[in-house]
């Protein structure tokens, strides 16, 4: 083989030498478009999977807002004045009358039953439509309407 080579002209050994270094650029090409063509597959799937990963959290997040909402408005109500400390707030009673509910509460000060108040309308899903605020026995008695 060597022998073969060596009888060859100088332009036929150029002649070899650029036909070997076109196919190894050639094949170094080829590889590099083949990459190329799968890492732009590869981030248009990843850009589909994320699109679709945040149209199924936004779905969720509905789902959830909407669980949320179809929770009675007495179990909102009860869970918020859970969250509050007994001491601030006692003699809770908590009537249904047809599509109004009513809350009656006792607190200490006028200040923790406005408190409690606003909480309650920001976070039941209800229209606050009454509010009524009266001092018996040095305690604050609330009652509020929600529609």
């Amino acid at each position: 083989m060597n022998n073969i080579f060596n009888n060859l002209q100088p332009r036929e050994k150029n002649l070899i030498f650029i036909t070997i270094l076109l196919t190894f650029i050639f094949l170094v090409f080829f590889l590099l478009n083949n990459i190329i063509k799968d890492l732009n597959f590869s981030n248009k799937k990843l850009y589909k999977a994320k699109s679709d990963y945040e149209y199924v959290v936004s779905k969720a997040s509905v789902l959830e807002r909407s669980q949320i909402s179809s929770l009675s408005g007495i179990n909102q109500i009860k869970s918020v004045i859970e969250s509050y400390p007994s001491t601030q707030v006692s003699d809770v009673k908590i009537e249904e009358i047809e599509d109004t509910i009513k809350l009656t509460f006792r607190t200490e000060s006028l200040k923790s039953s406005i408190v409690l108040s606003d909480d309650l309308s920001m976070k039941v899903n209800k229209a606050l439509t009454n509010v009524i605020y009266s001092n018996i026995d040095n305690q604050q008695v609330t009652t509020l309407l929600f529609k």
